[in-house]
């Protein structure tokens, strides 16, 4: 394919919205969102903290943010991502780290971008999703031991264990 193929060099930093009709390749940082019509590639070294939204989403730097795509979500190796999945076809590679969720099947555009408002809070939740198992340890009550009164020296064997040497 002869795709138009924009790259936002990894000295670059950009803070809004990015847009693109053609494909795009981030090597660089990003806050806030980026909506392709092609391929999007996040490639090793990259930092993205923005929802992304593109036919194909390749992504092998870190992400946090929602992910949505019309055709399929790759997760390579070298992924850190944080956020929701949703996509048709979702492949994550192994050596990749993801904590979200995932939405597979036919995904409505339209749908998720009414979720805007929910997703856009989604790094703060990440970061809230990640901390709950230690805050919920520490709220948890330490369990109970029940106490077992010590036994003095001169006093007789309880009855059970009695019985139990009789038989022997």
């Amino acid at each position: 394919m002869a795709d138009k193929q924009t790259v936002i060099g990894s000295d670059t930093q950009i803070t809004g919205e990015v847009r693109s009709e053609g494909g795009l390749e981030v090597r660089g940082r990003i806050e806030g969102k980026i909506s392709v019509a092609e391929t999007l590639t996040i490639a090793n070294g990259a930092i993205i903290q923005a929802d992304l939204d593109g036919r194909v989403v390749e992504i092998s730097g870190a992400v946090v943010g929602s992910i949505t795509a019309s055709e399929v979500v790759r997760l390579h190796d070298k992924a850190r991502v944080v956020g929701d999945i949703a996509a048709p076809r979702v492949g994550i590679a192994s050596g990749a780290q993801y904590r979200g969720r995932v939405e597979m099947g036919d995904v409505d555009v339209a749908q998720r971008a009414a979720k805007g408002a929910a997703a856009a809070k989604a790094p703060a939740k990440a970061a809230a999703r990640a901390a709950e198992p230690a805050a919920a340890a520490a709220r948890a009550p330490a369990p109970r031991v029940a106490s077992v009164p010590a036994r003095r020296a001169d006093a007789p064997a309880p009855a059970w264990a009695r019985k139990k040497a009789k038989r022997r």
